[in-house]
């Protein structure tokens, strides 16, 4: 009887909801490798050897600890031709060393700048959730319209990101106050500080449709950065009255927090 061969499409069986393509590969004809075990497999027996691989205790412990969702991977990633070659090398040398031969090795022989960078599996859903909301904002979108996972999932089946994402209104709202929210918020600080040049406060209080009192406050400044007069959402207050004493704390609360410096005439 003949000896059996690898066949490429052993990688896209699954086990456990996780492809063959993130563990196994071909050594030559005859021979397949674990990445995460690690070890040599004989397929000359087909693939009743990788099953039977995929069914050893070690195999599943290593796969549920080394391919979890949570599990950081370190990445090799090129970086844009506009950065030198000197600006990368250094640090991409000194991590090859304190990875295992395997790694190490590929590290060395990429022609190219590379940098090197820890992610997880829910990375790319993360990124894919970040993106939904940044255009929730930039076209003013209801959060209701953000309900809309399941229509991703029957336009785009299959797709590992969309599988992962879990998007809504709460979340989206959640995202878009906590998590780059305070991002946007320091580069605006950042723009308006670094100058060191005047700028201007515009204020509005009113009932909002819950009939609550709701005090709006942007600034006006000239970016240096951008090179034109900017006008931008600073902080919003909810008010449970609007007296002048507290319109007046609420704008210096604003201002301070902001690190804008401001004199008391």
């Amino acid at each position: 009887m003949g000896k059996c061969k690898f066949s490429l499409k052993w990688l896209d069986f699954k086990f456990n909801g996780i492809s063959n393509s993130e563990w196994l590969s071909k050594v030559n004809d005859f021979n397949a490798y674990c990445s995460v075990c690690p070890c040599k497999i004989v397929v000359s027996r087909g693939y009743q050897a990788v099953q039977y691989h995929i069914n050893t205790i070690k195999h599943q412990n290593n796969v549920s600890t080394k391919l979890s969702k949570s599990q950081q991977q370190i990445n090799v990633v090129p970086v844009p031709d506009t950065l030198p070659l000197s600006a990368t090398t250094p640090s991409v040398s000194s991590a090859a060393n304190t990875l295992d031969g395997g790694v190490s090795s590929v590290i060395k022989n990429i022609k190219h700048p590379v940098s090197l960078e820890l992610m997880c599996r829910t990375d790319a859903a993360t990124r894919a959730e970040i993106v939904w909301a940044l255009k929730v904002v930039t076209s003013n979108y209801s959060f209701r319209s953000c309900d809309i996972t399941s229509v991703f999932k029957v336009m785009f089946p299959n797709v590992e990101v969309i599988e992962k994402m879990t998007m809504g209104k709460t979340k989206t709202r959640y995202f878009i106050t906590h998590a780059i929210g305070p991002y946007f918020y320091q580069i605006l600080i950042e723009d308006v500080t670094t100058g060191g040049l005047y700028y201007t406060l515009l204020y509005d209080e009113t009932c909002n449709t819950e009939n609550k009192k709701e005090l709006q406050i942007d600034i006006r400044y000239w970016s240096t950065t951008q090179n034109k007069v900017i006008v931008s959402h600073l902080q919003t207050f909810f008010l449970g009255c609007a007296e002048a004493k507290v319109l007046k704390d609420s704008v210096l609360l604003a201002v301070n927090k902001a690190n804008c410096h401001w004199r008391d005439y």
